[in-house]
C-alpha cells in the first residue's frame, strides 16, 4: 500500500512470476500460466508460508511529478472539532472519484492532520462516534487514529475478484484505518495482553457499519480471534488447500498464517506442538 495504490493497485495486484523453492526441494516458477494455484495465493494470500520466495518479477511505470498538500486543525471547541472530521469523511466520498487521489490522515483528541471510507448503509455520524469514543477514551490517554485513503475498488483496477489472494474487501473499502497505542517499553506481557484486548474491542466498534469488511494484516492486533475472516475473508479455504498441497507438513508458520491451527498448536510455554 502506497500514495499510488489507487492509481496502480496493490504490490499483489502487479506481481507477475515468483521464483520459490517449496519445502520439500523443489524449484518452481509460479504464474498466471505455471502453478497458477501457488501464483495466486502468493499473490496477496498473506505471510510467506507456502514456500521459499526467491525472486519476484512485477509491473514497473514510469515516474513522473507529484502534486501534495497537508491540513492541519486542532480541538478547540469538542463539538465543532467532531463535525469537521465528520466532515471530512463525508468528502472522501467525492474525493475519492478523483483517479489517483489518495490520503493519509490522522487524529486524536487533540488535534486532526492530513499527512499526504465508502461506509455502505451506514452515516457519517456512525463513524465519528466511534473515533470519539476511542480518542476520548480515559484508559489509554496518549493514543492516534490513523487512516490512508487509497481505494483499489475492483472497478478501478481489475474488475476480476478472483484474479488474486487479496482480500476482498480491500477491493471494496474507502480506506484503511488504525489505532496505536503510546505504552511503556517496560510493559510487561500480562500489561500488554490488556492492551492488545482494548485495541480488539475498539476494533469491534466498526464491525457493525462494515459487515464483511477486514483487516490489513501487517499492522493488525497480535491476538485478534477473527483473524481468519479480517485478514483473508472468503478466501481462506481455498488458501487452505493450496497450503496443504504445497507445504503438506507445514513446516512454514506464522501464528496467523493460513492453516496456523490446523496442524500446530502454540502450548503456554511458547512452544509448537502438532495438533492431535
Amino acid at each position: 500500500m502506497s500514495p499510488i495504490t489507487h492509481r496502480v493497485g496493490l504490490a499483489a495486484d502487479n506481481a507477475l512470476e515468483f521464483e520459490v523453492v517449496t519445502t520439500d526441494g523443489r524449484h518452481l516458477t509460479a504464474s498466471a500460466t505455471e502453478n497458477s494455484d501457488l501464483y495466486w495465493a502468493l499473490s496477496g494470500g498473506g505471510p510467506g508460508n507456502y514456500d521459499v520466495v526467491l525472486s519476484l518479477t512485477t509491473k514497473a511505470y514510469a515516474d513522473g511529478p507529484t502534486a501534495g498538500a497537508t491540513l492541519a486543525f486542532i480541538n478547540t471547541d469538542p463539538d465543532k472539532y467532531w463535525k469537521a472530521i465528520g466532515a471530512f469523511q463525508s468528502r472522501l466520498l467525492a474525493l475519492d472519484e478523483i483517479h489517483g487521489f489518495a490520503t493519509s490522515w490522522g487524529l486524536d483528541n487533540r488535534a486532526f492532520s492530513v499527512d499526504v471510507a465508502t461506509l455502505p448503509n451506514g452515516t457519517q455520524s456512525d463513524l465519528t462516534d466511534a473515533y470519539r469514543q476511542i480518542a476520548e477514551s480515559p484508559q489509554f490517554p496518549v493514543k492516534r487514529i490513523s487512516g490512508n485513503s487509497v481505494s483499489v475498488y475492483r472497478q478501478r483496477i481489475y474488475r476480476d475478484l478472483t484474479r488474486n489472494a487479496v482480500l476482498p474487501a480491500w477491493k471494496d473499502a474507502l480506506y484503511t484505518m488504525s489505532v496505536g497505542v503510546q505504552i511503556s517499553p517496560d510493559l510487561s506481557s500480562a500489561e500488554l495482553a490488556v492492551v492488545q484486548q482494548q485495541v480488539n474491542k475498539w476494533q469491534d466498534l466498526f464491525r457493525p457499519l462494515r459487515p464483511g469488511g477486514g483487516a490489513y494484516v501487517s499492522e493488525a492486533t497480535f491476538d485478534n480471534p477473527n483473524w481468519k475472516e479480517d485478514y483473508f475473508g472468503r478466501n481462506y479455504d481455498r488458501l487452505l488447500e493450496i497450503k496443504m498441497k504445497y507445504d503438506p507438513n507445514f513446516a512454514l508458520w506464522q501464528h496467523i498464517s493460513v492453516g496456523a491451527d490446523a496442524y500446530w498448536k502454540v502450548t503456554e510455554a511458547g512452544r509448537l506442538c502438532r495438533v492431535p
